[in-house]
């Protein structure tokens, strides 16, 4: 950057992060579970899970399609801007009453990743980045479609609920991202302009 020649730009932290994220992400096998009262769901059920991600663990793949990110100096902050996917994504309804279905989704997702800054000054037009805090996801949202029977298409109304699941799993894919970036970027310089 033009006065700022050592600074980090937002598509210099977007680059960085690419490097350490798989676009293709595992979530591991029953990790998400959730207790509706009249049935339990399961995401990615472990009889389901194949091995998938960068360590082919069990599990279930969801990829990233697209993400742009945006460098916030004066917020101390870096938003990430994500669409991803997931096809033919298991999903188990267990009932209480009632036989288990495992349906098939189709499941487009989007949301912020937003990773806080903790910047302090270096001088007049630059701040050192001192610390990179955990990302959250913002905003989320989730259009999906499931084949499999009759339970199966009632998890189309519960948005709330998928994307309630579906967030973490992404915090913990960020997380895991971040830490092997962390050190990377701290100690790296921002320009205050």
């Amino acid at each position: 950057m033009p006065g700022c020649p050592d600074c980090l730009d937002g598509t210099d932290l977007q680059g960085i992060l690419a490097g350490a994220i798989d676009p293709s992400s595992a979530s591991s096998a029953d990790q998400g579970t959730a207790d509706l009262g009249l049935a339990k769901v399961t995401a990615c059920p472990s009889a389901e899970a194949k091995p998938c991600g960068l360590h082919a663990e069990p599990g279930c793949t969801a990829t990233i399609d697209r993400s742009t990110g945006e460098l916030d100096v004066a917020g101390a902050r870096f938003v990430v801007a994500h669409r991803g996917s997931a096809r033919a994504f298991p999903i188990l309804i267990e009932p209480i009453l009632g036989a288990a279905t495992t349906c098939s989704g189709d499941i487009g997702f989007r949301g912020d990743a937003v990773f806080g800054l903790v910047l302090e000054p270096a001088d007049a037009s630059r701040a050192r980045i001192a610390g990179v805090l955990d990302p959250i996801v913002e905003g989320a949202t989730i259009d999906a479609a499931f084949t499999g029977g009759g339970l199966c298409s009632v998890l189309e109304s519960q948005e709330d609920l998928l994307v309630a699941g579906l967030v973490p799993y992404i915090e913990e894919a960020l997380a895991a991202a971040l830490a092997d970036v962390r050190p990377t970027l701290i100690g790296s310089y921002v320009c205050l302009e």
